[in-house]
């Protein structure tokens, strides 16, 4: 795979490690927290790991205006359920934001996986997957002059193929190495007395011939 193509699957590879350090986040609080059960539904896990980013941000004493949020709950919640109102109140604001964090990268994920399978080089040109790889199919959206739509069409593009050079200088490479493959595991080229396959590419075998 060339360098230019690995660069397409970036965003994905990025995405996917935020989506994994979220789960991660999940299995810590999940341990901190010290819950046996498993949490039934999405809402109560997000509502997991909001408990327990409230627990940890109000020991680093990082919550943000803290002191207007007990200000305002104490018109309404008597004093000894303070502490509580305000847990309670911190957890909802964060279960939305992990809730929306989450559908983020998700849909973020989801778009830069199919932006690879429409992607278009410098020059218009769509790059070939490389050797062996196979082909792939790629939707082209054609404009006329003026910018109109003229539609999507459904290509296929091919993987690379040898050029006649490159063709020769692999045959000289594999031609190098060919007695040695051919002999196997037998002592001497000139005595065989394995029969197996040596070499299976597409609908071509090679075998030994004892005969």
């Amino acid at each position: 795979m060339q360098s230019k193509e690995i660069l397409n699957y970036v965003p994905a590879i990025g995405y996917s490690i935020l989506l994994l350090l979220f789960m991660i986040f999940y299995l810590v609080a999940k341990w901190k927290e010290s819950i046996q059960d498993r949490p039934k539904g999405l809402q109560e896990k997000m509502h997991l790991m909001a408990t327990f980013l409230y627990h940890f941000m109000k020991k680093k004493n990082w919550l943000i205006s803290s002191g207007k949020v007990r200000t305002d709950l104490m018109a309404v919640v008597p004093q000894k359920k303070i502490g509580e109102a305000e847990e309670e109140y911190y957890t909802q604001k964060f279960s939305f934001i992990l809730m929306l964090v989450l559908i983020g990268l998700i849909l973020a994920l989801a778009l830069s996986v199919a932006s690879v399978n429409e992607r278009v080089m410098e020059g218009n040109k769509i790059p070939r997957k490389s050797y062996g790889e196979g082909n792939f199919e790629t939707a082209l959206k054609a404009e006329g002059a003026g910018g109109e739509a003229l539609g999507k069409y459904e290509v296929q593009i091919g993987e690379r193929l040898y050029t006649k050079d490159e063709a020769d200088e692999l045959f000289q490479k594999a031609k190098k190495k060919l007695p040695k493959v051919i002999r196997g595991e037998n002592k001497s080229i000139k005595c065989i007395k394995q029969a197996k396959p040596l070499l299976e590419a597409g609908r071509i075998s090679v075998y030994h011939s004892l005969g």
